[in-house]
């Protein structure tokens, strides 16, 4: 039978490699997803988003039967759907069961899981594999009609090369050997593919499941995979603002396509630097508050219930709209304008509806600092009006409906003609990312898990979102010997360094503006104290970043009995590093009751430690936002009035007490709280610096 020379050609081999390759990668991923099963281990199929990015819908996820550690990917019985399956990931583990969270998700899951019901710990992820059974679930016969379709399509591709009739003569000697290996490039290059992208795809998955238990340096972004697309669930209009050109900003909301927004044709210039959102979510575009913004051409009905959310970073003093809803098309002034927020000259941020009245709330400081803020106002007629700013509530005010016309989201720009505090200017001048449009009230809580992973400074982390440290020193000082406290004890909590034994100004945490020094205390009579007595404190958190190579140990922060840098008589609510390098935290009830970090962290990197202890909760120890260890043992700590010191104090016989009891390394950020961090806060203020 005569071959089509089309057939033999190159362009047919190269057609039938890419389909042969296509095949040998789908092939490895089938084997990949069932060999695992014969020793025992599980395959799911991914249903939600609630683990994105890490996981998306119609993933398949490897799982080995295994005791699950904090940062683990868990596959659980769901404990809300009975004869379904939960794949979360662990964010405490108690003496109750396991307490998750879904990477996506702002808050933990509710209760406990019980560790009968776990299954075991993910260990491999394979994108997409398990789209035909959701497909299936789901009812979308089309899409398995595609599928079906696309394989049939690649098996006849994949025979779509011939080679050449053979002669009726016998080909001259070396013909044939060149035929052969014609005829074999196709499978070869099928299988190196697929051995190599096979490869690459579990190493990467690998990755996935121990960056937060194998890499001293991870963050809560590599960790947990929030970034600020991530925490914004359940938008109708969501924009990035990640585009590196005009004139389209793309919706990543619910209405996808439909909500597309265009930037003006000049005043807007793009990938300028962002919050700190995660990989490939940290730019950002910047209006030049003459010309540049955003509209969108979908039209909304009277919207009566509404969140509308902004990352924004100016120093503008003519003010502008950053969000609000109108009737003007194209970028054209409205003539009906409210649902707004924008910034005053002052700098101050302001909410306003439209009812027959304007209904402001107005925040009671300005944000015109150059710094990152993110700006949310919420609205119903049962909730009233309420302004956050960086996840806190600044304002509020009942107010009874916003306007009744049909109108269109807008970023930057329009009318703000005769309402209060109106700014010279109605354009916007400064950095915005990440703009949203809800239609519903979000939550106080997840309002404040969204501000969580958006660019912190170790300073704004230990007061936003209520956490409100009673004493916190940022150790940012270029000299001694006051040790300013910015918590709400106000000076009464100030800090004295000692007289020698300190240097200033060194590098610390990256912690943002201002914010990324420290002092070195030299391990032999550098110190900290403060002269502000607590009386017996039963409820507490304590925080502290360090940096040490230290083999002598030391304390680096604690509660004694004695001020002016005296060795204490009673001292206990204390984290200390041992000689080998290891955390412990200690309270006395009696007898020393002690928890250990299993890691030894005097290895020059930046950490943070946090321990909390209440008689409810018990003693936790957190290292990098991870909880390390937990006891309920004790359920008082020693009573005592005494002082929070940082660097030294006395630690007599307390279990592996150091060589030193005077810290030798660098210190930044101490904090002290009057209550119990949850796991989440501790997490959220990790990622602030390191």
């Amino acid at each position: 039978m005569t071959t089509s020379p089309w057939r033999s050609s190159w362009a047919a081999l190269a057609v039938t490699s890419a389909a042969r390759l296509a095949l040998g990668v789908l092939l490895l991923l089938l084997a990949v997803s069932v060999v695992p099963r014969v020793a025992g281990w599980e395959t799911t199929v991914v249903v939600s988003g609630s683990m994105a990015p890490a996981f998306e819908p119609g993933d398949l996820a490897v799982v080995r039967p295994a005791t699950p550690e904090v940062g683990d990917v868990a596959l659980v019985d769901d404990p809300d759907v009975p004869g379904t399956l939960r794949l979360h990931r662990v964010v405490a583990v108690e003496d109750a069961g396991l307490l998750l969270r879904g990477d996506a998700n702002a808050t933990a899951d509710g209760g406990l899981v019980a560790p009968a019901a776990v299954h075991g710990v993910g260990v491999l992820r394979l994108p997409a594999l398990g789209l035909p059974w959701l497909w299936a679930e789901q009812g979308r016969t089309g899409m398995l009609v595609l599928a079906g379709v696309g394989l049939a399509a690649l098996l006849a591709l994949a025979g779509l090369h011939r080679p050449p009739a053979e002669a009726v003569d016998p080909p001259p000697p070396g013909r044939e050997r060149r035929r052969n290996r014609r005829r074999a490039v196709p499978a070869a290059l099928a299988v190196t593919g697929a051995v190599l992208l096979g490869s690459a795809g579990v190493g990467d998955a690998g990755a996935l499941f121990t960056a937060t238990t194998t890499n001293p340096t991870s963050t809560l972004t590599s960790g947990g995979g929030w970034t600020c697309s991530a925490t914004v669930s359940g938008a109708s209009q969501y924009y990035r603002l990640q585009e590196t050109g005009g004139p389209t900003a793309a919706n990543s909301g619910s209405l996808g396509g439909a909500a597309t927004g265009t930037f003006t044709g000049t005043g807007v210039t793009y990938g300028v630097d962002g919050p700190r959102c995660g990989s490939g979510q940290s730019s950002a575009v910047r209006f030049d508050g003459t010309s540049g913004a955003l509209w969108t051409s979908n039209t909304v009905n009277n919207p009566q219930t509404f969140s509308v959310q902004a990352w924004f970073s100016t120093t503008t003093t003519r003010g502008g709209k950053l969000i609000g809803f109108g009737t003007g098309t194209d970028g054209a002034s409205s003539g009906q304008y409210d649902r707004h927020v924008y910034m005053g000259d002052d700098g101050r941020l302001t909410f306003g509806v439209y009812s027959g009245s304007r209904y402001v709330v107005t925040s009671p400081a300005a944000y015109n600092d150059g710094r990152w803020h993110q700006m949310t106002a919420t609205f119903s007629a049962a909730t009233g009006m309420r302004l956050y700013v960086d996840g806190a509530l600044v304002g509020q005010l009942a107010a009874p409906a916003a306007e009744n016309y049909v109108g269109s989201w807008r970023v930057g720009y329009d009318n703000l003609n005769t309402w209060e505090n109106a700014p010279s200017s109605y354009w916007f001048a400064g950095s915005m990312a990440h703009v949203a449009v809800h239609g519903s009230v979000l939550s106080a809580g997840t309002i404040g898990g969204q501000y969580d992973v958006g660019p912190w400074s170790c300073a704004t982390a230990a007061s936003a979102s209520g956490a409100g440290a009673t004493q916190y020193w940022a150790l940012q000082e270029g000299a001694g010997p006051t040790a300013v406290s910015a918590g709400t004890a106000g000076t009464a909590g100030n800090g004295t360094y000692s007289s020698g034994g300190v240097t200033y100004g060194v590098p610390g945490p990256t912690c943002g503006s201002g914010a990324s020094s420290a002092v070195r205390l030299d391990g032999t009579g550098g110190q900290i104290w403060t002269s502000r007595a607590m009386v017996n404190p039963q409820w507490f958190t304590v925080q502290i970043w360090f940096s040490t190579t230290t083999t002598r140990g030391g304390k680096l922060i604690g509660f004694g009995a004695s001020t002016n840098g005296a060795q204490s008589s009673q001292f206990d609510r204390h984290i200390y590093m041992t000689n080998g390098g290891r955390l412990r935290f200690g309270v006395y009830n009696g007898a020393h009751h002690t928890v250990v970090s299993p890691t030894a962290y005097n290895d020059g990197r930046w950490h943070l430690a946090t321990a909390t202890f209440s008689p409810g909760t018990g003693m936790a120890l957190y290292v990098d936002g991870v909880l390390a260890a937990t006891s309920t043992v004790t359920n008082a700590a020693e009573v005592t009035t005494g002082y929070w010191r940082i660097g030294y104090d006395n630690l007599g016989s307390w279990p592996e007490a150091p060589a030193s009891a005077f810290f030798a390394g660098s210190l930044a950020h101490a904090s002290v709280y009057e209550r119990v961090l949850t796991a989440d806060e501790v997490a959220g203020q990790y990622a602030a610096g390191g």
